[in-house]
Protein backbone atom coordinates (compact mmCIF):
# COMPACT_ATOMS: atom_id res chain seq x y z
CA UNK A 1 0.00 0.00 0.00
CA UNK A 2 1.38 3.37 -0.97
CA UNK A 3 1.33 6.17 1.59
CA UNK A 4 -0.27 9.47 0.57
CA UNK A 5 2.05 11.52 -1.63
CA UNK A 6 2.16 14.34 0.87
CA UNK A 7 1.18 14.40 4.53
CA UNK A 8 -1.26 17.19 3.70
CA UNK A 9 -3.28 14.94 1.37
CA UNK A 10 -4.35 12.43 4.03
CA UNK A 11 -6.89 14.69 5.78
CA UNK A 12 -8.37 15.72 2.42
CA UNK A 13 -8.82 12.11 1.37
CA UNK A 14 -10.33 11.25 4.75
CA UNK A 15 -12.77 14.14 4.40
CA UNK A 16 -13.78 12.96 0.93
CA UNK A 17 -14.41 9.43 2.20
CA UNK A 18 -16.41 10.70 5.16
CA UNK A 19 -18.56 13.00 3.05
CA UNK A 20 -19.42 10.30 0.54
CA UNK A 21 -19.62 7.14 2.66
CA UNK A 22 -20.71 8.41 6.07
CA UNK A 23 -22.69 11.51 5.17
CA UNK A 24 -24.10 9.93 2.01
CA UNK A 25 -23.26 12.81 -0.32
CA UNK A 26 -22.95 12.29 -4.04
CA UNK A 27 -19.38 12.73 -5.33
CA UNK A 28 -20.39 15.93 -7.10
CA UNK A 29 -21.80 17.38 -3.85
CA UNK A 30 -18.71 16.38 -1.90
CA UNK A 31 -16.54 17.89 -4.65
CA UNK A 32 -18.25 21.25 -4.18
CA UNK A 33 -17.65 21.10 -0.42
CA UNK A 34 -13.97 20.15 -0.90
CA UNK A 35 -13.39 22.70 -3.64
CA UNK A 36 -12.39 20.25 -6.38
CA UNK A 37 -14.00 19.21 -9.65
CA UNK A 38 -16.42 16.30 -9.72
CA UNK A 39 -14.01 14.33 -11.93
CA UNK A 40 -11.13 14.92 -9.51
CA UNK A 41 -13.36 13.76 -6.67
CA UNK A 42 -14.29 10.56 -8.51
CA UNK A 43 -10.63 9.80 -9.26
CA UNK A 44 -9.51 10.45 -5.69
CA UNK A 45 -12.35 8.37 -4.27
CA UNK A 46 -11.45 5.52 -6.60
CA UNK A 47 -7.81 5.62 -5.47
CA UNK A 48 -8.81 5.90 -1.81
CA UNK A 49 -11.17 2.93 -2.06
CA UNK A 50 -8.42 0.87 -3.71
CA UNK A 51 -5.94 1.75 -0.94
CA UNK A 52 -8.50 1.02 1.73
CA UNK A 53 -9.34 -2.34 0.16
CA UNK A 54 -5.63 -3.22 -0.11
CA UNK A 55 -5.13 -2.48 3.57
CA UNK A 56 -8.12 -4.63 4.53
CA UNK A 57 -6.83 -7.54 2.43
CA UNK A 58 -3.29 -7.25 3.78
CA UNK A 59 -4.61 -7.09 7.34
CA UNK A 60 -6.78 -10.17 6.82
CA UNK A 61 -3.88 -12.12 5.36
CA UNK A 62 -1.63 -11.14 8.28
CA UNK A 63 -4.27 -12.22 10.81
CA UNK A 64 -4.80 -15.54 9.03
CA UNK A 65 -1.05 -16.20 8.88
CA UNK A 66 -0.58 -15.29 12.54
CA UNK A 67 -3.48 -17.57 13.51
CA UNK A 68 -1.86 -20.50 11.71
CA UNK A 69 1.46 -19.84 13.46
CA UNK A 70 -0.26 -19.80 16.85
CA UNK A 71 -2.13 -23.03 16.05
CA UNK A 72 1.10 -24.70 14.99
CA UNK A 73 2.83 -23.59 18.20
CA UNK A 74 -0.07 -24.80 20.35
CA UNK A 75 -0.01 -28.18 18.59
CA UNK A 76 3.76 -28.37 19.00
CA UNK A 77 3.48 -27.84 22.74
CA UNK A 78 0.58 -30.28 23.05
CA UNK A 79 -2.07 -27.70 23.95
CA UNK A 80 -4.22 -28.55 20.94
Amino acid sequence: MKPPRTPASAPKIAAMLLLTFVEGMQPSEAAAVCGVTAEAMRQRLSRARARLWESVIVGAVCVAYFTEIVRYALRFYGVL
